[in-house]
């Protein structure tokens, strides 16, 4: 089926169905069957004067509804066809629509035509043709099936509904794009038409507001979605319900934060509603689900203070799956994310550190696995174990007291970092070599999950959800910057990295040989700084 048509068309609610004649008009003017018009005529003439308003206003108007019918050669062709074959044609029609609701789209096709075979001028299955021509791609037959409908009845708006699906539907099989976007604006004039005969109907704005969606008119999409939704005492399924889910998600994607706040809150009297109405559980349980599903999505595009609403909202509803922990998450990581911003920034802090915090940060709030970050990450924490005690000491206190959020966040990081200076500042002999070999325990630690915030708290436990719109497709968000910093470089002189471990041996080894004498001191260190350079060349 095609996606447009999946907005819950339904043929029974915008379409009359065709009704038989149960009255012999022939008799009721006492004609034949094959009387030619001006007996028609002449018979209608003499039967009102008898049958005069005042005197006999039934027999009226029996008599003028059965001149109405057969003195047009049209009307009468049809009523003759009804009275012939109506069994057959109301058969076909039922039997028409049984398979339009299966998507059986040739069946129906067939079924269709004979219809028309037997009653050419039949309103409502021209109507179904339509919808099955649509349905099949053949577009051009599609509207030449509808064009007379058009011409007979210019104000209907069914006909002008079913032009406007035509005209999109073909908008979105187009790969030109001049082409696309004159069948989009055809189809947009055909469903304000149809919304302007009919303005209280939602369906018409529904599909207005899609066609205006695809041609990148979203100010007038979130409009015509906000005119169709359904008052809360006024709902009764899930289609209802699908067009605030529409709302909101437009607004997401548009960053239109008044309406997204306005839509929320609108959703939250359906909610207390729907609290009120035992009758609709499932539909209770329908909206907490997508809102959650909504939510999740929201939180990926790291709009963290929109999916906390959403997932306290889904949790409001369906208490059982336990949206309140995700929504504290959102929250958590929306506090993070607003401090993000000022510490990336700032210069203060040695590039070091940022980039580690940022790459840190951005892995945590994913749901995929990143190799550039972890490459960052792993040399930002290479440059960071170069530093000196003091200066290290130093940056983790300023950042603990300007971002303490961010500190919590990641306090398993400073908890390790604050252990290793504790362990050097007590045992100062081992001066550089410990704290090189300690960081390079904090790179074996981050493979263990042991460096940064557990990820058991991200939302990741819950199904991802599987919807056409998601909200990761919007545009980059400013709540953490759209690139990562490379490896930066410390501000503070780091010990170059090629005559490290050569240094570190040199001095062990002093220390060793200085316990047999003051030639084992010389020995032990020159012996312990070559044993080192092997070490910084391999």
């Amino acid at each position: 089926m095609l996606a447009f048509l999946s907005l819950h068309f339904s043929t029974e609610s915008i379409m009359k169905k065709m009704e038989i004649p149960q009255e012999d008009f022939y008799s009721i003017l006492e004609i034949s069957s094959d009387a030619a018009p001006d007996a028609i005529k002449r018979s209608y003439f003499r039967l009102v004067r008898q049958h005069t308003p005042e005197k006999d206003p039934q027999g009226f108007e029996r008599i003028r509804k059965a001149y109405e019918t057969l003195h047009d050669p049209k009307r009468r062709a049809e009523y003759d066809a009804l009275q012939r074959y109506g069994e057959e044609i109301r058969q076909l029609i039922d039997e028409a629509e049984a398979l339009l609701k299966e998507e059986k789209w040739q069946l129906a096709l067939r079924c269709l035509k004979q219809c028309l075979a037997l009653y050419p001028g039949a309103r409502y299955p021209r109507q179904l043709l339509t919808l099955t021509q649509l349905n099949l791609e053949h577009f051009a037959l599609a509207r030449k099936t509808l064009e007379p409908l058009l011409l007979e009845e210019p104000e209907d708006a069914e006909h002008h509904d079913l032009l406007g699906q035509i005209a999109f539907s073909e908008a979105l099989q187009q790969k030109k794009p001049d082409t696309q976007k004159t069948l989009l604006q055809e189809a947009i004039t055909a469903f304000q038409k149809a919304h302007q005969i009919q303005p209280k109907h939602p369906s018409y704005l529904l599909r207005l507001a899609r066609a205006y969606k695809e041609a990148e008119l979203y100010d007038q999409e979130i409009d015509c979605l906000k005119r169709a939704l359904v008052p809360a005492a006024q709902i009764h399924s899930n289609n209802d319900l699908d067009i605030y889910l529409r709302l909101i998600t437009s607004c997401l994607l548009r960053k239109r934060e008044q309406d997204f706040q306005d839509a929320t809150q609108q959703l939250r009297a359906v909610a207390q509603q729907l609290d009120q109405n035992k009758e609709l559980p499932r539909v209770h349980f329908y909206l907490g689900h997508q809102l959650s599903q909504i939510g999740i999505e929201a939180y990926k595009a790291e709009l963290f203070q929109q999916a906390a609403q959403l997932l306290s909202l889904a949790d409001q509803l369906d208490p059982t799956e336990n949206y309140a922990k995700m929504a504290q998450i959102s929250e958590k990581h929306d506090i993070v994310a607003k401090e993000h911003l000022l510490w990336f920034n700032d210069e203060s802090i040695p590039p070091a550190f940022r980039a580690f915090f940022h790459a840190s940060f951005v892995e945590h709030i994913s749901f995929e696995e990143n190799k550039q970050l972890e490459i960052i990450q792993e040399k930002a924490l290479e440059t960071i174990g170069g530093f000196s005690v003091g200066d290290t000491d130093k940056t983790l206190q300023r950042f603990q007291s300007l971002y303490p959020n961010t500190s919590q966040h990641f306090a398993n990081f400073f908890d390790n970092i604050s252990q290793i200076i504790r362990t050097i500042r007590n045992h100062p002999p081992q001066g550089v070599y410990a704290w090189q070999v300690n960081s390079l325990s904090l790179l074996q630690a981050k493979h263990h999950n042991e460096t940064y915030a557990p990820r058991s708290s991200s939302p990741t436990t819950s199904p991802r959800p599987q919807t056409s719109t998601a909200i990761s497709s919007s545009p980059q968000q400013t709540n953490t910057p759209s690139t990562l910093p490379a490896p930066p470089t410390p501000t503070t002189p780091a010990p170059k990295q090629n005559n490290g471990w050569a240094l570190s041996c040199a001095v062990i080894g002093a220390f060793v040989g200085l316990s047999v004498g003051p030639s084992g001191f010389f020995g032990g260190l020159i012996l312990g700084y070559f044993i080192g350079l092997c070490i910084d060349d391999k």
